[in-house]
Order: C-alpha cells, then structure tokens, then sequence
C-alpha cells in the first residue's frame, strides 16, 4: 500500500476516535481498517498513534483491538507521551493493567522528565499508583528541571496513603531536589508541613542532611518559626550547633534572628550553644540585641550566654543613633535594661573593666560618647564596691576633668551624681 494512503488510513483511524460518538461503530470500523492492513503505529501530525487517542478517551475494547493487532505501546508523541502517560486522562484502572501486560514500559519519560507514575500521582489515583509500582514504576525518577519526583507531587498534595505508598516502595526520603539541591526534609520543614515530615523521618530521612549551602532542616525550621517541627527534629537526634557553610549560622541564629522566642528556649534546652559565632563573629546574643529582643537577650543571658563587648557595642549604636528601624530605638527603657543586664552578669571582673575599656574606646570617635559617660557614673555609683572602683578607673583613663565637666553639663543627671564623679 502507498505511504500516503496508509497515512491517510491511519488519519481516518485518529479521526473516528476523536470525532465519533457511537463506541461500537467505531470498533467496528477500526477493525475494519486493520483487518485490511492498516498499520496500528502510524503516527498523524502530532506524532501520536491510535492507541494514544484510545487510552485518552479510556476505551478499554479499542485499546485491546489495537494492541491485538500489533499496537506498539511504548511509541511517543511529539511530547515524548506514550499510551501510559494518556491513560491518566480517564484513570481508567483496566487501560492500565492492559498496557502493562502487554509490554508497556512505566519508566518512560515524556518530554518534562515524568512518567506514568507522575501522572498517577498528581491526579492522586492509588490504586493506579499501586499498579504502577507492582509493575515496576520507579518513584525516584526526577521530573522537570527542578528534579521533582512523585513524592514531592504526593507530599505537596497531601496525598499521605500515597506518601506512604511510595516509600514503602523505595521512595528516597533523602532526594534532593531544585537549584540548591535542597533534601525533601527541608522543603516540608520549612512549609511546616508536619505529618509528611514525620513520615519522612520514621522512614530513614537523615535530619542533618545538608543543602549546597549546608543547611540542615532544622535551620529552615528555626527561620520559619515552625516550633512543632522543630521539636520534631531534636526528638529525631537534630544537632542544634550545626553551622550553616556561608555564614556559619546555626539554628539558634536563625530563631533569635526570626524573633522566636519559643524556638530559642527549645533549642537552648536540647543543648544548643548561645556563644557559637558565625562568620562574623557574631554570637546570637549579638543578634538578640540588634533587634531589640530584650525577651531573648535575657534568656540567652539566663542560659550561659557571654555577655560580650560588642553585644554592648551594638545595643549602644543602637540607642544612640535612634536607629528608627530597630523596635528597641522605641523603648529606651527596654535598651537600658539590656544594656544594665549585660554588665551586671560578667561575673570575672578583671574580664568586665577590660571589656568596658574596650567598649570605651571603640566609642571614643562617636557623638554619643557622652551617654556611655552617663552609664558609667550610673555603675560607679553601684552598690558593689568593686564596680565603682572600676568604672571610676575607666573614667579617669578616657576622660579628663575638662572633658568630665563638659559632658556633665550637657547630661541631664541628678545633681548628686555630678557631684559624686567630680570627686575623683
């Protein structure tokens, strides 16, 4: 027979399945044609078969007709789509199971990188799903250029039966996936979609798996505010002094820098270290005190945290420049009170003179110099002995009296304070 009347044939073929209403007619005449020699696997324009236009329109007789005579059920369309991935159209189970036995192939990708089981999984058909796998269907082949995999579809549909499916059926509950090669773990981490990822961890996810920014879970948990799946994590082994790979942040960072108290005091509790520095040397104190959280300086004080000079530094700078977008430039009582919770808890005192004559010195060249006087006559009048003997110490060694009496006059103190600094 001459190509172009083959072509037409198998044309008319695709057009009474696409056209046609009566469904035994067009048996008929389908098998008509092939029993007179058409070819079952001739493409039209879009380079799909008459068994693509049959498992489409879920007709099972049509299906078996084409497959009886020679049918080939791995060909692909101009979107690289065989039969499998056109049966999901209807989700006709019986379509399925007699492609499958008759030799079609579920790890088949179409032009996105999916499969079948894609398909199946994004229409949330189980007992297809099951098929699938019972005949082999990998569930850890990656999908579109974010290498996307059915669990993915399943866990962001909330399909669980089908999560669970999978992984039964050796979905990979480690995968990563997207531009920075992000764990499964993580993405639902940071969704805070709880129950997938506790059915993650009971089926092997590693919670101290990394991103290519070594990142683990529980840091995206920590930056989300997500409280529960945090809890989750550390009850799974989550190390909470692991360090990120760029700023050498850790989950404490991430809480403190989100504002989430009930995160810090979580994560403090399963042994998390409140003096850990990041790349800056920055400890989550220093954080702490850069937003203002006077909440989560001083249970980060309560719990060991160094009371450090530049987390004085930073509460100064703040407090002094009116830093609008800080909330603690709002509440100068709630600054001062940080500011007098973190001297009064350097128990060393050789370490607290050193480190206010730091503090005194890396102000030297600012305006508000005069403020860190006024804090020192306040801590040289404290009842501790040893405090007012340093603080006096470090005011003589920075200021002489010309400066005193200056400064003086510009702070708006009690008088007996003044009298009481210009005394030595």
């Amino acid at each position: 027979m001459p190509f172009n009347r083959v072509s037409r044939t198998s044309n008319m073929i695709n057009t009474l399945l696409t056209d046609m209403k009566k469904e035994d007619t067009k048996l008929n005449i389908i098998q008509k044609l092939l029993s007179n020699g058409t070819d079952p696997n001739l493409k039209d324009s879009e380079e799909k078969t008459a068994l693509h236009y049959a498992a489409e329109k879920g007709t099972l007789d049509i299906c078996q007709l084409l497959l009886s005579n020679g049918g080939n059920p791995n060909l692909k369309d101009s979107e690289e789509k065989t039969a499998l991935h056109y049966a999901s159209e209807k989700g006709i189970l019986g379509i399925y199971q007699l492609l499958l036995s008759n030799g079609a192939n579920p790890n088949l990708m179409d032009s996105e990188g999916e499969t079948a089981l894609h398909y199946a999984v994004k229409k949330g058909t189980l007992d297809i799903c099951q098929l699938l796998l019972s005949n082999g269907a990998d569930p850890n082949i990656k999908g579109d250029w974010y290498n996307t995999t059915t669990f993915h579809y399943a866990a962001e549909r909330g399909t669980l039966n089908i999560c669970q499916l999978l992984l039964s059926n050796g979905a990979d509950p480690n995968v990563k996936y997207g531009y920075c090669y992000e764990p499964i773990l993580h993405y639902f981490a940071k969704k805070g979609t709880y129950d997938i990822c506790q059915m993650l961890l009971k089926n092997g996810s590693d919670p101290h798996c990394k991103n290519s920014y070594d990142e683990t879970a529980l840091h995206y948990a920590a930056a989300y505010g997500a409280l529960d799946i945090c809890l989750l994590l550390l009850s799974n082994g989550a190390d909470p002094n692991i360090r990120d790979g760029i700023l050498k942040y850790t989950a404490l960072h991430c809480a403190v820098v989100k504002g989430a108290l009930d995160i810090c005091l979580l994560l403090l509790k399963n042994g998390a270290d409140p003096n850990c520095k990041n790349s800056y040397d920055e400890t989550a104190l220093d954080h702490a005190a850069r937003i203002g959280a006077l909440d989560i300086c001083l249970l980060l004080l309560s719990n060991r945290a160094d009371p450090n000079a530049r987390a004085l530094i930073i509460v100064l700078e703040i407090y002094d420049n009116r830093v609008s977008c800080f909330p603690i430039a709002k509440h100068f009582l709630e600054t001062d009170t940080v500011y007098y919770s973190l001297i009064t808890r350097i128990d060393d005192k050789i370490q607290y003179k050193k480190r206010l004559d730091e503090i005194l010195n890396y102000t030297g060249k600012l305006p508000a110099k005069k403020k860190w006087f006024w804090r020192l006559v306040r801590l040289a009048s404290n009842d501790s002995d040893s405090l007012k003997s340093m603080s006096r110490d470090i005011i003589r060694k920075h200021l002489d009296y010309d400066h005193r009496a200056k400064s003086l006059q510009s702070i708006n103190i009690h008088e007996t304070l003044k009298q009481f600094v210009c005394r030595f």
